[in-house]
């Protein structure tokens, strides 16, 4: 007999909470429109605001910047004269999962930054299968991927692609969104459905990829788009957002009764104004 119950987390990465007030409001977001009548809400701060890669390390370590030093993916490392990837070997930092006792059962799904998975894990760790920011596949224990892979195809993300963009680079930007939300929404469920867990954490990484091509329409000349294509992309923004709400969804029905649930986003997304008030010169 259980005598604890099972903590959901779930994260979207890089969601903008005004965003996410309009859509409720309009009723596109009916599943965090039901969990904030059910339960409580609320803004995070982020400190300081600058370093936005931040906050995932602060997130898993509990550790303010000054004490974690991960600001960035990769970092200078003074000793080898050069950027290199954070690596825990060198820049050692604790998860709070790894504070758990060995018995609690964790899943630990696309966490932004995150260290690679510990030598031994009373459970299961992916990285890299719709993350915006990882260091990389990642997986624990081995083949946990490829067992993901043949119950539900192979990551519909696919590398990101830089440079200008076309309205049919932003189309297919969407497309991999929407079907990115589907898929990740059902391994979440899956895993749930299998077993119960103490601790369930999942990030859904694919809109924070998306939106940042689709969350206006300044990168390509509107005029020459036929009318479908040109509604199409408006309402691309607010089209992945309702997509990940319909996810998450499924992943809360599958959730055991008395589970505690927590959907969080730990920082927002905005028009990009370039960095000219950091560096005039």
């Amino acid at each position: 007999m259980r005598d604890r119950s099972s903590v959901i987390l779930i994260g979207m990465d890089a969601t903008e909470i005004e965003l996410i007030d309009r859509l409720v409001a309009g009723g596109r977001m009916p599943t965090i429109a039901a969990l904030r009548q059910r339960g409580r809400y609320g803004r995070l701060q982020t400190h300081p605001p600058v370093f936005l890669s931040l906050v995932w390390p602060t997130f898993y370590t509990s550790q303010p910047l000054g004490h974690h030093g991960w600001y960035f993916n990769k970092l200078w490392r003074a000793e080898h004269q050069r950027l290199e990837y954070v690596s825990p070997q060198w820049l050692p930092n604790r998860v709070f999962w790894e504070a758990l006792h060995p018995s609690h059962r964790v899943a630990v799904l696309d966490l932004p930054f995150a260290p690679r998975p510990p030598v031994r894990l009373n459970g299961v760790y992916l990285n890299g299968w719709q993350c915006h920011d990882d260091f990389g596949a990642q997986e624990y224990p081995l083949g946990f991927r490829g067992a993901l892979r043949r119950r539900h195809g192979r990551a519909r993300l696919r590398p990101e692609v830089f440079g200008e963009q076309t309205a049919q680079t932003l189309l297919a930007q969407r497309r991999e969104v929407l079907e990115t939300n589907a898929q990740f929404a059902g391994i979440c469920v899956d895993l749930l459905e299998r077993e119960r867990w103490d601790l369930f954490l999942a990030v859904f990484g694919a809109t924070h990829r998306g939106t940042h091509y689709v969350w206006d329409l300044s990168q390509i000349d509107t005029e020459d788009l036929d009318e479908t294509t040109r509604s199409t992309l408006r309402g691309a923004r607010d089209e992945c957002y309702a997509s990940w709400d319909a996810a998450l969804g499924r992943i809360v029905a599958a959730a055991p009764a008395d589970a505690r649930v927590l959907v969080f986003s730990l920082h927002g997304m905005s028009t990009n104004d370039g960095w000219f008030e950091y560096l005039p010169l």
